[in-house]
C-alpha cells in the first residue's frame, strides 16, 4: 500500500483554528458567462470542475433543432473567456444528457451521462477531451437488459483511469448499480454490477481513494416482496480491479421501513467513507430527515447523524464534504416551519465523532422555496453553499452563501438573470446535478446552472465570485502537525534488499510530477508497473509483494516527468527464497 509519509504524522493532541472575522470579505460577482444553444430551448449546466491554472469547465445539456438534447462542454479562462466548447451528439439523434464532469492534472476533461441508443434505450456515454477541447474518445455502456442506463457520476485517478457509476437495467433484475472503469485510452477495464435483494437499485454518486479503491452509493430496496418504497442507503467498496470488498446498507428509523436514498459520497485521507441523503423518519411519507453516515475503511459504521428541521417535514441533504480534521459538512433543503410548505437552505457541521457542531439556515428574501444543491470548502475553513432561492418577483435566483468555520453567515451573492425569471442550480427528481460549485486556491468561487434568457429559454450560466480585500486569516493553533518537509533532491532506495516476502521502495520528490515505477526481471521483461500517478512534492513509499517471485535479480526503473524535464534512476534488488 502506497503512503505519503508526511501526511501520516497527525498526532493531534488538540487543534484550535480561529479565523478572524475582522474585515469580512464579501462575495463579489466577477463575471457571468451565458451560453444559448441553437434552438433557443432548454439549456442548463449540471456539473463544474476546476484545473490548477484557474480555468473552469462546465458540462450540461443544449437543445438542438436536429438532434434533440446534446452534451455541451465548455472551458472558460479565469476571466470568463471561452477557451473551447465542444458538442457531442450520440448518433441516434435522440436526447443525450451529461450529468457529471471531471478534469485531470493535464487539463483533460471527462464527461458522462445518458445517451439515446439506436436500439438500446439509453446507454452510459462517456467522452474525453484533451486540454484543447479535441475529443479523444467516446465510449458507451449498454447493460445486459438492453434498457435504460443512466450514468450520474464520474471520477478520474492520477493515472488517467476513468470511473463512472449509475443505474442500469439488468437481465430480469430491474435497475442495478453499474460501475465501469476505463483506462486512459477509453478501453473498458471492468464492469461491477450490484443487484440487491429487491429490484430497482440505482447508484447516484462515486468517490475514489488514493489507493484506487472505488466507492459508490445510492438506493436499493430491502427485499423482493416488500413495497418498492422500502429503499435503503446502499454503499459499496470495490478495489481497483473491480472486486467487491463490502456492501453496507442503512435503513432509517421509520416504523414502515420507508424511503432512504443516499445522494452524495466522499472519502477522507484515512479512507473513511461519508454518505448523505434523505431518510424517512416516520410513517408519514412526506417526513424525511437528513441522514449522514460514516464508515471506516473496512465498512464498519462509525456513526449516523440525523437532522430533523423545524418543519418536522421534508429535509433532504444533497451534498457532503469533509475537511482535513474529519469535520463533515452537509447541505440541502429543509422545511421552514410546522405550518409552512416553504424550504430553507440548511447547512450542518458535524465533528469527527458525528456530534452536531452547528446548523446554519438561509431563508431568501421572498420567504419562499430555497434549495441548496452543493457545498464546498476553502483552505481557511470557510463553507460555501449554492442552489436556487426564490426572489422577490423574480422566480428562482442563484443564491450562494458563505459561512465562516463557526457557521456564521459572512456573505450572500444572488444572481437574477435578464428575464427576471427562474435561475439557479438545484437537485430535484428528474434533474440531478453533480457538484455545481468549486472554490480555487485564491478563494474564488464558481457556480453553474441554468438561467432564463430573453427569448432564449434557459441558458447555461456560469458565475465567478471573487473576495476583494480579503485579509489573510489569522491561524492560532495548538499542537498540530508541523508543515511537511519538501525534499531538496530526487532519491529512491529499496529495503530490505535482499527480500523474500516483501520489500519497500521509498522515494523523494522535490517537485510535483508524473511518477512511474516499473519492475523487470533479469531478462528485461516487465513484471509489473508498481506506480503510475501524478504526485506532489514529498516523501513516499510503496510496498512490493515478492512472495510469488522466483529467486533472482530484479531491476526497478524509476521515472519522474515534470513539465519539460524528467529524472530517472534504475537499480537492482534480489529475491531469495
Amino acid at each position: 500500500m502506497r503512503t505519503m509519509l508526511h501526511s501520516r504524522k497527525l498526532l493531534l493532541l488538540s487543534v484550535c483554528i480561529i479565523l478572524t472575522n475582522a474585515g469580512i470579505s464579501q462575495l463579489t460577482q466577477a463575471w457571468v458567462a451565458r451560453y444559448n444553444g441553437t434552438a433557443n430551448g432548454s439549456d442548463g449546466a449540471r456539473s463544474l470542475a476546476l484545473d490548477n491554472n484557474g480555468n473552469v469547465y462546465v458540462t450540461g445539456t443544449v437543445t438542438s433543432t436536429l438532434s434533440g438534447k446534446d452534451y455541451r462542454t465548455i472551458k472558460y479562462s479565469a476571466t470568463g473567456v471561452i477557451i473551447w466548447k465542444a458538442i457531442w451528439n450520440g448518433g441516434a439523434n435522440g436526447d443525450d444528457e451529461p450529468f457529471s464532469i471531471a478534469v485531470d492534472a493535464n487539463g483533460n476533461a471527462y464527461v458522462t451521462g445518458r445517451s439515446a441508443g439506436r436500439s438500446s434505450g439509453n446507454d452510459f456515454a462517456t467522452v474525453k477531451y484533451n486540454s484543447a477541447g479535441v475529443r479523444q474518445w467516446s465510449v458507451r455502456y449498454n447493460g445486459p437488459g438492453n434498457g435504460s442506463d443512466w450514468a450520474k457520476s464520474i471520477k478520474v485517478d492520477g493515472a488517467g483511469n476513468v470511473y463512472v457509476t449509475g443505474g442500469s437495467v439488468g437481465n430480469g433484475t430491474g435497475f442495478d448499480y453499474a460501475t465501469v472503469k476505463y483506462n486512459t485510452n477509453g478501453d473498458l477495464q471492468w464492469v461491477a454490477r450490484y443487484d440487491g435483494p429487491g429490484i430497482n437499485d440505482e447508484s447516484n454518486a462515486l468517490a475514489l481513494d488514493e489507493d484506487g479503491n472505488v466507492y459508490v452509493t445510492g438506493r436499493s430496496p430491502a427485499g423482493v416482496n416488500i413495497d418498492e418504497e422500502d429503499m435503503d442507503y446502499t454503499t459499496i467498496k470495490y478495489n481497483n480491479n473491480g472486486q467487491e470488498l463490502w456492501v453496507k446498507r442503512y435503513d432509517g428509523p421509520s416504523p414502515t421501513n420507508d424511503f432512504d436514498e443516499a445522494l452524495d459520497i466522499t472519502v477522507d485521507q484515512y479512507k473513511n467513507v461519508y454518505v448523505t441523503g434523505r431518510s424517512n423518519a416516520s410513517s408519514q411519507e412526506s417526513s424525511n430527515d437528513y441522514a449522514t453516515v460514516k464508515y471506516n475503511t473496512f465498512g464498519t459504521q462509525l456513526w449516523a447523524a440525523r437532522y430533523n428541521g423545524p418543519g418536522n417535514s421534508i429535509d433532504n441533504a444533497t451534498s457532503v464534504v469533509v475537511d482535513a480534521l474529519q469535520n463533515v459538512y452537509v447541505t440541502g433543503l429543509s422545511a421552514a416551519g410546522p405550518n409552512e410548505t416553504n424550504y430553507d437552505y440548511a447547512t450542518i457541521k458535524y465533528s469527527v465523532n458525528g456530534g452536531q457542531v452547528w446548523v446554519s439556515r438561509y431563508n431568501g428574501p421572498a420567504n419562499g422555496h430555497d434549495e441548496a444543491s452543493a457545498v464546498a470548502l476553502d483552505k481557511f475553513g470557510n463553507v460555501y453553499v449554492t442552489g436556487r432561492s426564490t426572489g422577490n418577483g423574480s422566480g428562482y435566483d442563484f443564491a450562494t452563501v458563505k459561512y465562516n468555520g463557526g457557521g456564521v453567515q459572512q456573505s450572500v451573492a444572488r444572481y437574477n438573470g435578464p428575464a427576471n425569471a427562474n435561475d439557479g442550480t438545484a437537485v430535484f427528481i428528474g434533474f440531478y446535478t453533480s457538484h455545481p460549485i468549486g472554490v480555487d486556491a485564491a478563494g474564488n468561487v464558481y457556480v453553474t446552472g441554468l438561467s432564463t434568457g430573453i427569448g432564449t429559454g434557459f441558458d447555461i450560466t456560469t458565475i465567478k465570485y471573487t473576495q476583494p480585500g480579503a485579509p489573510a486569516p489569522s491561524l492560532i493553533t495548538g499542537v498540530t502537525e508541523p508543515p511537511p518537509v519538501i525534499p531538496t533532491n530526487f532519491k529512491v532506495f529499496v529495503a530490505p534488499n535482499p527480500a523474500s516476502v516483501s520489500t519497500k521502495i521509498a522515494y523523494q520528490l522535490p517537485v510535483e510530477g508524473r511518477v512511474s515505477i516499473t519492475i523487470f526481471d533479469i531478462m528485461g521483461r516487465k513484471v509489473t508497473t508498481l506506480v503510475e500517478a501524478v504526485e506532489t512534492a514529498g516523501s513516499y513509499s510503496v510496498d512490493l509483494n515478492v512472495a510469488t517471485y522466483q529467486s533472482g535479480i530484479y531491476t526497478y526503473r524509476f521515472l519522474v516527468e515534470s513539465g519539460n524535464a524528467s529524472w530517472s534512476e534504475s537499480g537492482k534488488f534480489s529475491v531469495i527464497k
